[in-house]
């Protein structure tokens, strides 16, 4: 599951199976929004105000998530799959760009971000979470997403689900 620039986002109740053999199980990562080649669009929309560069040939902007909710969902890897690297990745905050319109000086993907009931096997109790390296991201200070939140509003390999094959017949 993944959310880049997202706003008011709810994934709730699901079952993630052998899931994040390249890097993590869930992502939750500024968006990207850039011009596509089309410079009338692109200036004309960021003069109305809207997210996004001011011309094809600059940077794309950074687009901020707020008010993502990732609750209740069960990530099950069965031994021996794992993710590569960590359970989740919440991307560190970057700086915004003047003449973008994206409000504020930092944009950041963990605004209003939640984990919260969810279940993760995946790895051994040496899976990094993902938020432990200090980079900014679902920090301390951080009200709704912070490692301590995290350990104890979820199960990070310490409930091993055990799952069983429906058959409707």
């Amino acid at each position: 599951m993944q959310v880049w620039g997202g706003q008011n986002i709810l994934y709730a109740y699901n079952t993630l199976y052998m899931v994040g053999s390249r890097s993590h199980t869930i992502e939750v990562l500024l968006g990207s929004r850039s011009c596509d080649g089309n410079a009338t669009a692109c200036s004309a929309n960021n003069a109305q105000g809207a997210w996004g560069p001011p011309s094809p040939t600059d940077t794309p902007a950074d687009i901020p998530n707020d008010r993502v909710m990732i609750v209740d969902n069960l990530i099950y890897n069965p031994p021996p799959y794992q993710s590569q690297w960590q359970q989740i990745s919440v991307q560190g905050p970057a700086a915004t760009r003047a003449g973008y319109n994206v409000p504020g000086s930092m944009a950041r993907a963990d605004v209003d971000l939640v984990f919260q009931g969810n279940i993760f096997w995946n790895g051994d109790a040496s899976m990094p979470i993902g938020v432990e390296d200090g980079n900014g991201e679902c920090a301390a200070s951080n009200p709704t997403c912070n490692l301590a939140q995290l350990k104890a509003q979820n199960a990070f390999n310490t409930i091993d689900p055990q799952l069983t094959a429906y058959n409707s017949q």
